[in-house]
């Protein structure tokens, strides 16, 4: 590591770091570095994330939730203009159970759905979030048509959140996030020609059937801690960078991830309204 910055540290300098670590300009830090990390996706960092890719780095961003469709466009033309890397963490890219998917060279994806029963309302749009960024990687085809459903059944609150995409290439996936079913379910299935996968997130397991008779099962013993999914997608990171490579998620699926979300919560308020 170079260094850090934070734009407080010219009113509250940090006690915990090293000097020799702190900037206080972010443009000398900039001149320094090849690559950088933002860990906050607040707004007052988006001129800094433009600077970053204006000057070419590489950027790793947490997190692009809190951004507009018109701000991650901005993002997009100054990457292509600086012809640099910009991913965009995403932690369920790197689930165990997502890596062992990745290593099946013979699928290709024609249909997939995804449900996830959880009693937290709040997690909804993020769950969405992560699945429409591991969907995209998938099936690599962009989105024809997507279809939205939202339905309250027991609550004031939209209960279940189904979402449906058809693919350019002629691929359909399918979300469902219910949050009416008090047990854990946390599953996608992924189908294509000749063989099936289901991936179980609550159970750590992963199964393919090839055949009426060709079934394997993959059981992990333990979910990996966030820390330990942070180094795996920093890896990738500069691994990206070393090879030229596109990161699995980057500024593109943001977008259309972002557009989704926006078709969402305008049916989540159509919805709500409805009910007051």
């Amino acid at each position: 590591m170079v260094g850090v910055f934070a734009p407080s540290f010219q009113f509250e300098p940090p006690e915990m770091l090293d000097s020799s670590l702190v900037y206080y300009s972010f443009e000398d830090l900039l001149n320094k570095v090849d690559s950088i990390i933002f860990v906050s996706d607040e707004q007052m960092c988006l001129s800094l994330i433009e600077m970053a890719i204006k000057y070419s780095k590489s950027v790793f961003l947490h997190s692009a939730q809190s951004f507009t469709i018109k701000e991650l466009l901005l993002l997009l033309k100054i990457k292509e203009e600086a012809n640099t890397i910009v991913q965009v963490n995403n932690p369920m890219l790197y689930d165990v159970v997502i890596e062992k998917y990745y290593l099946q060279r013979d699928v290709n994806p024609i249909f997939s759905t995804y449900e996830c029963f959880n009693d937290i309302k709040s997690d909804i749009l993020y769950d969405i979030r992560l699945i429409m960024g591991v969907i995209l990687s998938f099936f690599k085809s962009n989105i024809r048509k997507t279809t939205i459903n939202v339905f309250s059944v027991f609550s004031e609150l939209p209960d279940i959140v189904k979402v449906k995409f058809d693919f350019d290439n002629g691929g359909v996936a399918e979300i469902m996030l219910n949050t009416i079913e008090q047990s854990k379910k946390h599953i996608l299935n992924v189908y294509g020609y000749n063989n099936s996968i289901e991936m179980d997130f609550v159970k750590n397991e992963f199964v393919i059937q090839k055949g009426d008779n060709d079934k394997e099962i993959y059981m992990f013993k333990e979910h990996i801690s966030d820390v330990v999914v942070l180094k795996k997608q920093l890896l990738d990171f500069f691994l990206n960078i070393r090879r030229h490579t596109n990161p699995m998620n980057d500024i593109e699926h943001e977008i259309v991830i972002q557009e989704v979300l926006e078709e969402i919560k305008e049916k989540l308020k159509i919805n709500i309204d409805n009910i007051y």
